[in-house]
């Protein structure tokens, strides 16, 4: 009455394509059906950590302090003396003690020579 034209129910917004056989229907969705390829999947919550390359052969680590910091403290505890090193482990000398830590909280500490002579 508004727009002044007869009105439309939802039936009707749609052709008829002039199937009525309901298994030619069928057969057609699943023909369709089989045709769709799924989409690959993405993985969001999986992160890769960077292991930095000289963390094989340094002398002195930083480790990374992983509790809540105060505000302007530093990330990074030490540096701190490496004792012994395996594929996933670094065992480092800390205050008289030595301590297992993953290599996934270090990160090598680049030290000049003189520094290190003097300790």
């Amino acid at each position: 009455m508004v727009y002044r034209t007869t009105i439309r129910l939802p039936s009707d917004f749609f052709q008829d394509t002039g199937t009525n056989n309901v298994s030619e229907f069928v057969q057609q969705l699943k023909q369709t059906m089989h045709n769709l390829k799924p989409v690959p999947t993405s993985s969001h919550g999986r992160k890769t950590v960077f292991v930095h390359p000289e963390l094989s052969q340094c002398t002195h680590v930083f480790l990374r302090h992983d509790a809540i910091r105060k505000p302007l403290q530093t990330p990074y505890d030490g540096p701190f003396v490496v004792v012994k090193r395996s594929e996933k482990l670094i065992t480092q000398q800390r205050q008289g003690k030595e301590i297992c830590v993953s290599i996934d909280r270090v990160k090598p500490a680049f030290m000049l020579s003189d520094t290190i002579e003097s300790k």
